[in-house]
């Protein structure tokens, strides 16, 4: 899980917009993915609340697809929710 999240956190982008208007909040993204790492599928299953949020971690996806293959699942597909946080410092 650890090296997923660190995966998603090289991927993500904070959208300037969204940093301006001082948005924040969690969106809670799941994934299906094939043994390799290629998403299968993907869903906002918790939305932050902002648009601009929840649209900037469909684009990380994209972007970050294929993820780190999950290692020894044994399992052709393997399905996670992963937290995505938009935080300003």
């Amino acid at each position: 899980m650890a090296e997923l999240q660190a995966w998603v956190e090289d991927h993500k982008r904070y959208p300037r917009q969204a940093q301006r208007r001082r948005e924040e909040g969690t969106v809670e993204v799941w994934l299906q993915l094939d043994r390799d790492g290629n998403v299968i599928d993907y869903r906002i299953e918790e939305s932050s609340g902002s648009d601009l949020l929840d649209r900037a971690v469909e684009e990380m996806v994209d972007r970050a697809d294929p993820f780190p293959a999950p290692d020894a699942i044994g399992r052709d597909e393997f399905e996670i929710v992963v937290p995505v946080n938009f935080s300003i410092r």
